[in-house]
């Protein structure tokens, strides 16, 4: 089953070396997601993994933690993007900010 990826609440960030709760875990993966044009292979595998591997990494971790990966980006599709940039070393991608 996928899990539904919630807003973090406020108290849910690491502290006093506490591990983050997943929904916090599931929050920051989901905009690893969001940033990212990777696709998995056939059933989170690699066979027919599209990207790079860094994002590959990020989109695979959020799989194997129960996002809905296509779901997200269905709900918050890229509105505008400024592409990856050598010089500067960063991307950026807007999206609708709709939620379930």
């Amino acid at each position: 089953a996928v899990a539904p990826v919630q807003e973090p609440e406020a108290e849910s960030a690491v502290k006093n070396g506490q591990s983050p709760d997943v929904n916090f875990v599931r929050s920051m993966l989901a905009t690893g997601i969001l940033c990212s044009k990777s696709e998995l292979g056939k059933d989170g595998g690699r066979e027919g993994e599209i990207g790079n591997p860094t994002e590959i990494s990020i989109v695979r971790a959020a799989y194997k933690a129960g996002v809905d990966h296509t779901g997200l980006r269905n709900l918050q599709p890229i509105v505008a993007e400024v592409p990856f940039s050598s010089e500067y070393k960063f991307m950026a991608t807007v999206h609708n900010a709709k939620t379930e």
